[in-house]
């Protein structure tokens, strides 16, 4: 019998129900049972384990038959190298000491699981980001494990990179959790949120996110003293002087800035090289500056970077880089199964061959059908009509930017009469993709998905 086994697709929802069924969070059974957090995460998700560790696990979620619930994956030849390959990564030693020496105790479950898991796990509506205690989060491996590592190095900075509504935020929000749980102070910090009056001056946008860290960490903002240093050394070199002589010091504990919708700065030249320059400067410092190395930062971004900017004052090609593609056919299935659909592979393809696997499209086919509003077949034949759940949910907010941004417009009708891509210029491909509308192939850009290809044609005709 091969050593590394999966859950089976079709159960996935079923124990994550029994897990939130006995008030466990993947901590909590990953400290009951002296495994890492990224093997119950592995569990959960149906990514392999070793077998040892899946019967342990099913034991103490008082699965009787953990056969019942397991998938053996597919050899891919003989040997430990294999099979730790399989299982995304080295077991962890005190994972083999447990495997060896505890017997598991079962919990006892309360009472059986009612017939509707959605008794237990509510539908939430698919809007913004998804909660941190959503059981609707499908989580981004191995990106978002490798992110969790990275955020507790001495001055990380993180770059997520994704079109609109492919979970970003979600991302940052939970690279935010993981930084709090080891001891940071915490601020999210999105550029949707910046007071009008700061657009119009570099200066006032400065001003603006020192004042915000300082009332989001709760470090009385000394006005004066921030004065006193922008006026002698300029507001970029100030501001970095500020972290380092009165803020950070203050906290005592490090600090993870998120800050999300970083590219909204793309159109205004005369803020961004300054803001910028600071970030590079704030990472460049804290590699020989112990204060500052208590600094960490994670900025989103939704599309390449299209405006010019000095190599060595950018903080787009210093850190490390996590581009967020769209869900796999996996990811799709365990989504659906969180729904508690009952579908196979052909509806999964169906549904696919119309959006893809745009995150925010999936999630909200899935919670109208599950929901009882509408029907796969249905939301398939309806997609590109004004009267289907896409174009009130979705598809008339990309409308109304293209049409209050004639260029945009024009460019998306030349993708979308081009088959075999459209060539643009680097600002327009940007714009295109950081709203999810297009996606690259080499030197061209393409719709993203059949959707988009179908509505627009219809609507530049």
């Amino acid at each position: 019998m091969p050593r590394s086994v999966r859950l089976r697709s079709d159960v996935i929802g079923r124990v994550q129900t029994l897990v939130h069924h006995n008030f466990f969070c993947q901590n909590d059974l990953a400290d009951e049972l002296g495994f890492a957090q990224s093997t119950i995460s592995n569990f959960i998700n149906g990514i392999p384990v070793d077998r040892r560790i899946f019967q342990a696990i099913c034991e103490k979620l008082g699965i009787e038959d953990w056969r019942a619930f397991a998938e053996m994956p597919q050899q891919r030849g003989s040997g430990g190298e294999s099979e730790t390959r399989e299982m995304g990564g080295q077991r962890q030693p005190q994972e083999q000491q447990v495997l060896s020496q505890r017997s598991v105790q079962p919990i006892v479950v309360p009472a059986p699981l009612p017939p509707s898991a959605t008794e237990l796990l509510p539908l939430e509506t698919p809007e913004g980001s998804v909660p941190l205690n959503s059981n609707f989060y499908i989580e981004r491996l191995p990106q978002e494990t490798y992110c969790k590592t990275e955020i507790a190095k001495p001055h990380a900075l993180i770059r997520l990179k994704a079109p609109r509504q492919m979970g970003k935020t979600s991302l940052m929000l939970r690279l935010l959790r993981q930084a709090e749980s080891q001891g940071d102070r915490t601020v999210y910090l999105s550029l949707e949120q910046v007071m009008e009056q700061a657009w119009s001056d570099a200066d006032l946008f400065l001003h603006w996110f020192c004042a915000s860290v300082a009332l989001k960490t709760q470090h009385k903002f000394q006005h004066e003293e921030y004065a006193s240093l922008t006026t002698m050394v300029g507001s970029t070199l100030g501001t970095q002087e500020y972290f380092e002589s009165y803020l950070l010091p203050d906290l005592v504990a490090p600090l993870t800035i998120g800050l999300d919708s970083i590219d909204r700065l793309f159109d205004y030249p005369h803020l961004y090289n300054n803001f910028f320059s600071l970030l590079r400067s704030l990472h460049e410092a804290g590699k020989h500056t112990e204060v500052l190395s208590k600094l960490r930062l994670i900025i989103s971004h939704a599309a390449e970077v299209y405006v010019p900017l000095e190599i060595d004052r950018s903080p787009f090609n210093v850190g490390i880089s996590i581009e967020l593609g769209e869900f796999t056919s996996d990811r799709v299935t365990l989504l659906a199964a969180k729904h508690q659909l009952n579908w196979t592979q052909i509806d999964i393809d169906n549904l696919m061959s119309v959006i893809g696997g745009h995150p925010f499209l999936v999630r909200l086919a899935m919670f109208e059908i599950a929901s009882n509003n509408i029907d796969l077949s249905t939301l398939l034949t309806t997609a590109t009509s004004r009267e289907g759940i896409f174009y009130r949910h979705h598809l008339a907010r990309l409308e109304t930017n293209l049409h209050t941004q004639p260029d945009l417009l024009a460019a998306m009708a030349s993708v979308i009469r081009t088959p075999e891509g459209a060539m643009l210029s680097p600002s327009l491909k940007g714009k295109l993709e950081g709203l999810g509308l297009v996606k690259y192939q080499g030197e061209v850009v393409v719709p993203r998905c059949e959707l988009y290809r179908q509505y627009f044609r219809a609507l530049s005709s």
